[in-house]
């Protein structure tokens, strides 16, 4: 929802036009965005592609009756799940270390629960296994180092 424009007095003034702008200084279409539309007695904003994960920063030009302009904002308008906007934490029943006797099985030891999201619409598309140096873990073993138990 767009804010509502009011004078000095805190009167409010009946919008002719409301625009979105990549600046506050003049009117730039902004490409990624539609221009306001009605909804209820509120106007709101949409990206023209809602498929696209990503920001969209933009300012709103008013126009009232009578002449008056002004610009508001800057506005950010976060859509999906990206870097910046959602985290991923490791699931709380992550076991992160299992000891084992030689000659015990390895099988089954870890269930790899999904991570948690920061946001719930943000839905855990893959989760993969890596090496210490980052690179994609590809073997069928999972072979430990270290002393053990």
């Amino acid at each position: 929802m767009l804010p509502t424009y009011t004078t000095s007095q805190q009167q409010s003034c009946p919008t002719n036009q409301i625009q979105v702008s990549t600046s506050n200084t003049a009117v730039a279409s902004h490409s990624g965005l539609n221009e306001p539309v009605l909804e209820g007695v509120d106007k709101s904003v949409k990206p023209a592609d809602t498929s696209l994960h990503q920001p969209y920063t933009f300012y709103t030009k008013v126009s009232a009756q009578g002449g008056s302009t002004a610009f508001f904002g800057p506005y950010t308008l976060n859509i999906g799940c990206f870097t910046g906007v959602v985290t991923f934490a490791d699931h709380s029943s992550l076991v992160t270390t299992v000891d084992k006797w030689v000659g015990d099985s390895t099988s089954t030891v870890y269930t790899f629960n999904l991570p948690t999201s920061t946001l719930s619409f943000c839905d855990v598309q893959t989760n993969s296994l890596v090496n210490l140096d980052g690179s994609t873990y590809t073997t069928g073993l999972l072979i430990g180092t270290g002393a053990q138990p």
